[in-house]
């Protein structure tokens, strides 16, 4: 377990996530899923616990996998 710290990440629905990236809308949805599981992978062993605030409930599943809570 890391610090004493607790970590909250927002995560857009993926639909409308990285929406100025140059690219087709078939691309963005997966690419902002791999940076939100990339960048929470890598918080996980620092912290805590990693809470991610999100409406998506394809991101909640990932999360879940992980063993993150989402709100």
């Amino acid at each position: 377990m890391g610090a004493d710290v607790d970590l909250v990440v927002p995560v857009k629905t993926l639909e409308r996530a990285k929406s100025r990236l140059v690219g087709t809308r078939l691309d963005r949805p997966a690419l902002a899923l791999a940076f939100a599981l990339d960048t929470i992978a890598a918080a996980l062993p620092a912290v805590r616990r990693v809470l991610a605030v999100t409406s998506d409930p394809s991101v909640v599943a990932e999360l879940r996998a992980l063993g993150v809570e989402s709100v």
